[in-house]
């Protein structure tokens, strides 16, 4: 039941239908499965506050997948600290974007007023 396709490998069609049959079912639930999902949010959308809720479950998550990680696993303690180092540069990282975009708006509006200035 193999049919040779213009490519250098043959295809038996048999199980490619299988596999689509499959792989298109389990497309069309994970559609339906989304679906559900948005049905819950907009059922509880206005009971809850949805975003925070929704990052708070990624977060809860995420820190027990490192907590029970297999080969490097990392207790919470040690995860409070990282993630406030990481706080941390990024507050600097913050404070540094902002003082440059201050001393760039500086320097502009100095180049604005020589030129009023020189124009006058």
């Amino acid at each position: 039941m193999s049919n040779q396709l213009s490519l250098a490998f043959t295809v038996d069609t048999h199980h490619l239908t299988l596999f689509l049959n499959d792989y298109m079912a389990l497309e069309d639930e994970i559609d339906r499965l989304k679906n559900e999902l948005l049905l819950c949010k907009d059922h509880y959308g206005h009971l809850l506050p949805m975003r925070a809720t929704l990052v708070a479950v990624k977060v809860v998550r995420a820190r027990k997948k490192l907590e029970q990680h297999p080969k490097e696993p990392l207790p919470l303690t040690n995860q409070a600290y990282l993630e406030n180092l990481v706080q941390c540069h990024l507050d600097m990282h913050d404070a540094a974007i902002v003082s440059l975009t201050e001393e760039v708006r500086e320097m502009l509006e100095e180049g604005a007023t020589r030129e009023v200035k020189n124009a006058g």
